[in-house]
């Protein structure tokens, strides 16, 4: 954990530098008469500054914690106690998850409701929750099969468990890291 921050504010000050070399660039630039001003000059610093925005974006991606947005529409047939079960059991995972190399629960946060929005727009998705991970490699983790592996084997069996509950496209997932 020191090690990846260490690793982060090394990564800030490269960009940091890179800021300051284009800032100082784009003075030299700005600062020759309209007269003498060469134009691929300023068409290469903007593309100089776009580079270093896609560079600081990217990395920025990978380095805050990640929202793993999921929302269910069930079978019509589904009773009330099978998507309270559903519910209890997504919840648990918060505390089954454990990374396989430390041991540790990797789950930040979980949390979870039922749908009561007003706008009429849940498609009729009728359970949300929002999984909050360390980062992008925890999150891979807790996804797994059919993604990424090694997975966790605690989500894996509640997907399976979860599945045959569900409506046709009945599961929507939207993930995003957070700025």
């Amino acid at each position: 954990s020191t090690q990846s921050t260490w690793d982060t504010i090394s990564e800030m000050k490269g960009f940091v530098v890179c800021v300051l070399f284009c800032a100082l660039l784009a003075a030299a630039a700005t600062s020759t008469t309209a007269a003498h001003k060469d134009h691929s000059t300023s068409g290469w610093l903007s593309s100089v500054l776009s580079t270093v925005h896609s560079w600081f974006t990217s990395k920025a991606t990978d380095a805050g914690q990640v929202k793993h947005f999921v929302a269910f529409r069930f079978l019509s047939t589904v009773t009330p106690e099978q998507q309270q079960e559903v519910m209890k059991r997504f919840a648990a995972l918060k505390d089954l998850c454990v990374n396989p190399t430390t041991g540790e629960k990797y789950v930040l946060s979980l949390d979870y409701g039922f749908a009561n929005s007003p706008e009429g727009a849940d498609q009729k998705m009728t359970q949300g929750y929002i999984v909050t991970f360390k980062n992008v490699a925890d999150r891979d983790y807790y996804v797994g099969r059919p993604f990424h592996t090694p997975y966790d084997p605690h989500h894996d069996a509640f997907k399976a468990f979860v599945g045959p509950f569900l409506d046709t496209n009945g599961v929507y997932v939207f993930d995003f890291t957070a700025l």
